[in-house]
Parts: C-alpha cells; structure tokens; sequence
C-alpha cells in the first residue's frame, strides 16, 4: 500500500513539478544547441570568404588577368587557367574554381567541374552577382555526383581589377559543412537552412513546417506549436537563416526516461513488496492468531491452556507474558482456595471453642451455690466474668478469627476470676507482655485454653486436689 501510495505521489508530483522543470531545462539546452550550432557554421563560412579573399589578392592571378586583358590570346588563357587550377591543388576543399568578367570571358580550373557544378551558376542569385545586383553569395548545398558520396557549395563574389568587373566563384567540397549540420540531429529532430530569400539551402531529418513558420515568425529565437518547437539563429557573414526542429515527444525524452525508470522502480518495489510480505505476514499472524485462540479459552475459564513460544520476537514475548500470567493468575486462585478451606475450617473450630456447656452450667451452679450461702460480692464477680466470656465468645463477624492481645488477655482475667472462685485456686498469674504489642491481633480464645490446661494439668495435686503455683505469661 506504501509504494502504490508513493507512485501515485509520483506521478502527480512529476506533472506538477517536474514535468516544468525538466521541459524549461530542455528548452534551455536546445536553445545552447543551436547558439553553438551557428558558431560552428559561421566559423566555416568565414574560413570560406577568407580563402576566397586569399585568391583575389594574389599578385600571379592578377598580372595574369592583366595580361589577359592586354593580349587576350589562347596562351594568356591557359595560363590564367593553370594558375586556377593551382590554387585548387593547394586545398582539399576547393573542387573548382571559376573567374567570369562583365563581357563574358569565361576562366575556370581544368579538373574536377563536372556539369552539376556549372549548372548552379544559372541559379537567380548568380545572375544577380554577375550583373551588379548583389556582391557576394552563397548558393545551396548540392550533390554534384561524384563516385563518392559528398557535398559541394559554390560561393560567388564581385570584385574589380582595376576598372573591370569580375565575379570569382569557388566550389567548395563542403562536407565538414554538412557534418557540423548533421550534429545537431543531436539536439533536434530536424535541421533547415534559408537563405535571405528563404530558399532551401540544406535539410536534414523532420523539419516539419520549417519553412512556413520561419517566414511567419521573424526575427524570434523561439516559436511553439502544437507538434513541438522551432529554435531560430543566423550566420552573418552567410545571410543564412538556421531552423532547428523539436518536437515534444523528443523534447520530453528526458523526462519520460526519468519518470518510466521511476514507475519501473516503484513497480518492481511493489511486486517485491507484496513477495516478500506474503510468507512474512503469514509468519506474523499465525502466532496472533494462535495466541488470540488460547487468549479466548483462558476468557471461557480454561486457565490450564499454554501459549506456544516460538523465536524471540514481540510476540514471542507477548505469550511468555500471557502464560506467566495465567500461571501466576493460577497460583493466586489455589493459595486463595486454601486461604479460605483454612479460614473455613479455623472458623469451624472457633465456634465449636466459643460456648463450653459444661464450664457455663458448673458456673452458674457455683453462683447458685453462692447465692444461697449469701455471699453476694463472689456471686456479682462470678456473674459478670461469665457475662464478659459470653459477650466476648458472641462477638465474632464473618471473618473476625482474631482478636488484640489486650483483648485475649482480659479474657484470660475473666476466667482466672471464675476459676478462683469455683475451684479455691491458689496459682498465680503474673504477665510479662510490653505494651507496644497489646493491640496487636492473635488467633482467638488461643491463650485461656493453654491457661486451662496448665491448671488442671500442671499445677493440681492428684491427690487432695488443691492448686498451686505460678503461671507466667
């Protein structure tokens, strides 16, 4: 429940915080694609117009067309031709090299033009540099059919010897061009560049609408469609226009990598959750369950049940405290049940101790006896020591077994009193008790029984039947 709780979070999460993130993130990288994409082209571009310029300067070059121009014969020609060509052996990246004056003198490299080359000076753009409209261009990219695959641009530009007009055209074996432009398939679905007249000059990939929005669009870096995004840039010295295109599934693709590796994630979390949860909650809630069941015998009375300790985890623990409860709350119940058989029985004894029959009726035959002989002062002594044992004997409660030694003691006087009278007994009875424990409890009627039996056992004559002595308590 935990991890589908945490993949729901992530998700919502993601669309909410993420999602934005990494989206501003990506815009920004393919932004920086592009701006270094348009420094890499222009730095060729210029690398292209400097050769150019290279070739205008040289001093052989012009004195040969000066030459030319002085002496336009067949010889001049070649030679100015040769020096063209020479120039094209200098450089791997120059196929061809062509010099037209304004009344049509026509001077080109004699290797590797081919028919593709020449066709691209009957392009719009070259007519204009020929004819003074424009000053220098670059033409589109083209295949010019070699047996080896690779790209060709002509670059054509005005210049004057003296006052005549020429325009300078170089075919450019453009491949690292086209390399720089194919890196950005890195970066972007598609690839789209313009001239200034918004003529294809090279495409590579998906360039989707490239066109269209470019000329909708001047002058942003920036435009979003519903399909993705355009990124804008220019190269300078080219008047080339760069288009970049990306759409949104490519331009996301960062982030649906982090949020499909994050599901995975959560997912396989999940499955193994629920593995691994399986036999360990099993492994949990047998022993709950087991323990509850005996929980349940010992609530209907069964006291005598055991809970089974398996391991030594928490519930391992819980039923050892459940048993040492049971024996506990067990041990309680007999030590109760023998408490009170014992007080049952004490009780029993006491009450069968608490009216001597025969003690009251020779009493009350010595009061009688007394009575008739007039001696009232014994008669009142012997009556009221009966009627304080009597009261005493009946002052008993349900669990009232025993009683202070204050209270066993006066007893034991009331007695001593009857015994004097009745049987003309000369013992003494002295007490040695400290006064901090006389309201202190004893078992009942236990000191005048032990009394009793030292009088008539101890301390009789067998013979004549008087008593004598002394009883120390």
């Amino acid at each position: 429940l935990i991890e589908v709780i945490i993949l729901v979070l992530l998700v919502v999460l993601s669309q909410a915080i993420l999602l934005p993130r990494l989206k501003n993130s990506a815009l920004r990288s393919s932004e920086q694609s592009m701006a270094a994409l348009g420094t890499q082209l222009e730095s060729q571009i210029n690398h292209y117009i400097s050769y150019s310029q290279s070739i205008i300067h040289i001093d052989t070059i012009c004195n040969d067309i000066t030459e030319y121009q002085q002496n336009p014969n067949s010889q001049n020609y070649n030679l100015l031709s040769l020096r063209l060509t020479e120039q094209c052996n200098n450089s791997d990246s120059i196929r061809g090299i062509q010099l037209e004056s304004a009344d049509g003198a026509i001077f080109r490299s004699v290797i590797n033009l081919r028919d593709t080359d020449l066709a691209q000076l009957h392009a719009a753009w070259y007519q204009a540099i020929l004819y003074g409209e424009s000053t220098r261009f670059f033409g589109a990219i083209y295949d010019p059919g070699l047996s080896t695959p690779s790209d060709s641009l002509a670059y054509a530009r005005r210049y004057y010897i003296g006052d005549d007009r020429y325009v300078l055209t170089i075919f450019f074996n453009c491949s690292d061009l086209t390399a720089i432009a194919e890196t950005a398939l890195t970066a972007f679905d598609g690839l789209l560049i313009t001239d200034y007249m918004n003529s294809s000059v090279y495409e590579v990939g998906n360039i989707q609408e490239s066109h269209s929005v470019y000329s909708s669009n001047p002058g942003l870096s920036l435009v979003e469609t519903a399909d993705g995004y355009y990124f804008f840039d220019v190269i300078t010295s080219s008047s080339w226009n760069i288009v970049g295109y990306i759409s949104n599934a490519t331009l996301m693709q960062e982030y649906w990598n982090i949020f499909t590796a994050c599901v995975t994630i959560c997912t396989a979390l999940c499955i193994l959750t629920v593995m691994v949860a399986i036999p360990t909650m099993g492994h949990i809630v047998a022993p709950i369950h087991q323990l509850s069941l005996t929980m349940q015998q010992a609530a209907q009375g069964d006291t005598s049940v055991k809970a089974i300790v398996s391991g030594n985890d928490e519930i391992a623990e819980l039923s050892s405290i459940f048993n040492e409860m049971l024996h506990n709350l067990n041990e309680h119940t007999a030590q109760k049940i023998a408490f009170e058989t014992n007080e049952q029985k004490m009780r029993y004894n006491l009450l069968l101790a608490q009216i001597d029959s025969h003690f009251i009726g020779n009493t009350m035959s010595t009061i009688n006896s007394l009575a008739r002989q007039g001696k009232t002062s014994d008669v009142i002594a012997l009556n009221t020591a009966l009627l304080k044992i009597i009261q005493n004997n009946l002052r008993v409660r349900d669990l009232d077994i025993t009683d202070t030694i204050a209270q066993e003691i006066e007893m034991v006087e009331q007695y001593w009193i009857i015994s004097k009278i009745r049987q003309e007994n000369h013992v003494v009875l002295s007490w040695d008790v400290a006064d901090d424990i006389l309201e202190e409890n004893i078992p009942k009627n236990i000191i005048q029984p032990l009394v009793e039996n030292s009088l008539f056992h101890g301390l009789t004559d067998e013979l004549t039947g008087e008593m004598h002595g002394k009883i120390n308590i």
